[in-house]
């Protein structure tokens, strides 16, 4: 069985901000449906991504500026 992932639960695994996925959605690099106004990806294509980027730096994080 297919699971599916919302993307604020892929930003949580990724330990990045929603928008992130998003931009990489976006891009195409993974690929997303949108079901009722939320987008969702697939187990399947959510490892293929992360096989993909096995080798790669990860995910920059930007870091807030102290005030």
């Amino acid at each position: 069985m297919i699971e599916r992932y919302f993307i604020e639960d892929v930003a949580a695994r990724w330990q990045c901000h929603p928008q992130s996925v998003r931009r990489i959605v976006r891009s195409g690099d993974l690929r997303a449906v949108k079901v009722a106004r939320r987008w969702m990806v697939t187990s399947d294509d959510l490892a293929a991504y992360e096989e993909s980027r096995e080798n790669r730096a990860p995910i920059r994080r930007r870091r807030r500026r102290a005030p």
